[in-house]
């Protein structure tokens, strides 16, 4: 496999063979009318090629369509069975919508969705909420923990956190993109952990339609051509992660992994 990658991708990377549902994200961010379901069907696609996105929207309007108007959103769906998976929280199944749905069992991000859409579609106001770690949902002005199903303060959600706190607005309003990306984050450390650097690669390049200026993305594709053998295709990859970096510290690191590729040329060749 390593030789033929070496031989179809030599000099340009875009010659490589486009991801299955390459199309589908470009349609997906062109869209502004795309919403948070979405961003979670698009990954179930990814993660299952044969799901109906259209049935399984379907189900999840009948389930909330089925909420009382005096029964709050997220009381309803832990009503209905509806609970954060602690027994296997990292299994990909948690990600595809239609499992949730037939399992009741989701983490935070899966569930959140459910939530915001079961709460828009009864008239509440619903957003996502980016937080580091643990995503949430804000329905009017209720902070709630999707995996608990249950309100939250945002006192306790800092308490809570067990990343160290980065920069910036801790409780971001997530767009249907950032939900896209995040989803997709979970099934790339899977992939990374079991060498699936092939698949890696279509995932990125979904990624990448929706965020083509994180240099983050191009340099993760770049430790995937390396893992699969091929240093053209790394370098390039890192040269475009630096292009776009507009970070001193990445544009450093980048220009040594590039430096140690054309060092190592001769062992590559």
């Amino acid at each position: 496999m390593t030789e033929l990658l070496s031989e179809l991708a030599r000099p340009q990377y875009s010659w490589r063979v486009p991801a299955p549902l390459l199309e589908h994200f470009q349609r997906f961010a062109a869209d502004p009318a795309s919403d948070e379901l979405a961003a979670a069907l698009l990954v179930n696609k990814v993660l299952d090629a044969t799901v109906d996105m259209a049935s399984v929207r379907a189900e999840v309007e009948l389930l909330a369509d089925a909420c009382p108007d005096d029964v709050e959103p997220w009381s309803y769906l832990r009503e209905q069975g509806f609970a954060g998976n602690r027994s296997d929280y990292v299994a990909l199944a948690n990600s595809c919508l239609d499992v949730v749905l037939r399992t009741r069992m989701g983490i935070p991000i899966s569930l959140g969705v459910l939530l915001v859409h079961v709460a828009r579609r009864r008239g509440h106001e619903a957003r996502g909420i980016d937080f580091p770690g643990h995503f949430l949902a804000r329905v009017d002005d209720v902070l709630v923990d999707p995996f608990a199903l249950r309100a939250v303060t945002e006192e306790e959600c800092i308490d809570g956190m067990t990343t160290q706190r980065p920069d910036g607005d801790l409780f971001e309003i997530a767009t249907s993109r950032m939900i896209a990306l995040r989803m997709m984050n979970n099934i790339k450390l899977q992939q990374m952990s079991t060498a699936r650097w092939d698949e890696l690669l279509d995932v990125l390049d979904y990624q990448l339609v929706l965020a083509p200026n994180e240099a983050r993305l191009y340099f993760e594709r770049g430790e995937a051509w390396e893992q699969l053998g091929v240093p053209d295709l790394a370098k390039a990859a890192y040269a475009d992660a630096e292009r776009v970096a507009h970070d001193p510290r990445i544009e450093s690191v980048t220009r040594k992994k590039i430096e140690a590729l054309d060092d190592d040329s001769t062992i590559w060749n």
